[in-house]
């Protein structure tokens, strides 16, 4: 078991988000950046891919759904962020469309690296097309600057992480529209937000 395998307990994995963004900004950045970005103007409806314990359903008054396929981390979002406005389901992001839905914001933390390419490129263009305005993915990469952070990188639960220009290569594999791709540093970490457009035909 790797060490950062323990954080599967969605109680302990809880614990260390709160610790990591008291010391580092592990959300207040990100949060802060979506804002700069426009992208939470007007309380957008918001799909969270990857949701786990739902961290993010806050971050905007209109319609949240967060999906995940650890149904322990989907409960405890349940037991602990259900509201109203604010759902958390067991799926599979890739049948969603099967149900009609469309929702402003696609938002996707820490989800892409652990998944392989084909995979990827699978799961944006369900982003794509689940989108009106904006996909939304914050990745951690291998470049690190902090050997901190590369030890972290390379402990990580996700067997994918990637260099800049092969997270760069998913998104134009998926025909996503890159608008932006901007360094953000999360203490020792050293992570990409990308911000793109719908898929075509979409918007």
């Amino acid at each position: 078991m790797r060490p950062l395998d323990l954080l599967d307990r969605p109680w302990l994995w809880e614990l260390s988000r709160v610790g990591l963004d008291a010391a580092f900004g592990l959300y207040r950045k990100r949060v802060a950046l979506l804002s700069a970005w426009g992208v939470l103007g007007g309380q957008p409806s918001l799909l969270d891919i990857g949701c786990g314990i739902g961290q993010y359903s806050r971050i905007t008054e209109g319609e949240y759904l967060g999906v995940d396929l650890n149904a322990r981390y989907v409960e405890h979002a349940r037991n602990r962020r259900r509201g109203e406005n604010r759902e958390f389901r067991c799926a599979d992001v890739t049948t969603l469309h099967t149900e009609g839905l469309v929702f402003d914001v696609v938002l996707m933390v820490d989800v892409l690296h652990h998944l392989s390419d084909d995979q990827c490129v699978e799961l944006l263009g369900a982003a794509g097309r689940l989108a009106r305005r904006h996909v939304v993915s914050f990745e951690p990469i291998t470049e690190q600057t902090h050997p901190v952070g590369r030890w972290i990188v390379d402990n990580d639960r996700g067997d994918y992480v990637r260099p800049l220009r092969g997270l760069h290569a998913l998104f134009e594999a998926s025909r996503l529209p890159m608008e932006r791709s901007v360094a953000l540093r999360l203490g020792p970490i050293d992570t990409r937000a990308v911000l793109c457009g719908p898929a075509a035909g979409q918007g």
